[in-house]
């Protein structure tokens, strides 16, 4: 196990708590999943709103989790943390964080334009950058406040990318592939951190304005699909989300709307 936090992680933990866009945060050399440290921790201290949001991040995960049980493979290349928020809604949670984490990435290395795949993942031209998980906690007692406490769980590609493919499963891809120059980790951090917390506020206030966005980015609209309903596997064409978040799907005999699953696009024959 890791002894040491590294050095360009701590001066980027310290910005985002010194300009307080987050009020604490936990940073360990090693964990398993960041996402169950945080859930962890929302249910043993006695956390109230003024020590959020609150960062854990992780130099290295060695049990990260994705959507469906899946593993998420995290190595000195890969950003990778959570954030502890306060949320009112969960179905348009995912699709803010994607927004948020575009809006910054863009900034950053413009002219690049991130796409996003519903409900949780990052896209890069054709390749998945990135992805989303987001997990409510169940908690004894209600906050103040009434909203849920709700775990961000993010991971990021930016200087290496797993090495994984599959039928109508996007390759994977990093930042420093797609830009061409090295990049390191946590020089996002803070723009990535910031652009979340900024797009969640910004859900509260002003919804269709995120989802407008969304649908802006969406890498399946307009898509020939396949997903689940039920165990029947079915396929159909992508309409995009509507104002609840969910997905639209035309398939041969009516409009579908999906509310959470797995979804792949299909490629052309």
């Amino acid at each position: 196990m890791q002894s040491e936090i590294d050095p360009s992680g701590k001066v980027a933990v310290k910005r985002l708590l010194d300009e307080q866009v987050c009020a604490t945060a936990v940073y360990l050399p090693e964990t398993a999943s960041t996402n169950t440290l945080a859930i962890h921790q929302v249910r043993s201290e006695a956390m109230d709103s003024s020590q959020l949001p609150r960062l854990v991040l992780a130099d290295q995960q060695t049990g990260g989790r994705g959507r469906m049980g899946r593993q998420w493979e995290s190595d000195d290349g890969t950003l990778t943390f959570s954030l502890v928020v306060e949320a009112g809604t969960m179905e348009t949670l995912p699709l803010a964080v994607g927004v948020g984490i575009a809006r910054a990435i863009d900034f950053e290395f413009a002219p690049l334009m991130l796409r996003l795949k519903w409900p949780n993942d990052l896209i890069l031209g054709d390749s998945k950058l990135g992805g989303i998980l987001c997990e409510a906690v169940q908690e004894s007692t209600p906050t103040p406040s009434g909203k849920r406490r709700v775990i961000v769980g993010v991971g990021l590609n930016v200087s290496s990318a797993p090495d994984f493919v599959g039928p109508d499963v996007p390759p994977a891809i990093s930042l420093s592939q797609h830009v061409g120059r090295p990049i390191k980790r946590y020089d996002v951090l803070f723009p990535i951190v910031s652009g979340i917390l900024s797009t969640l506020s910004e859900l509260e206030n002003a919804p269709e304005s995120v989802l407008g966005e969304f649908r802006s980015r969406c890498w399946l609209s307009g898509q020939l699909i396949r997903f689940a309903r039920g165990n029947e596997p079915m396929t159909g064409r992508c309409l995009g989300i509507d104002p609840t978040g969910h997905l639209r799907v035309q398939t041969q005999d009516t409009i579908l709307t999906l509310g959470s699953g797995d979804v792949q696009r299909l490629r052309p024959a």
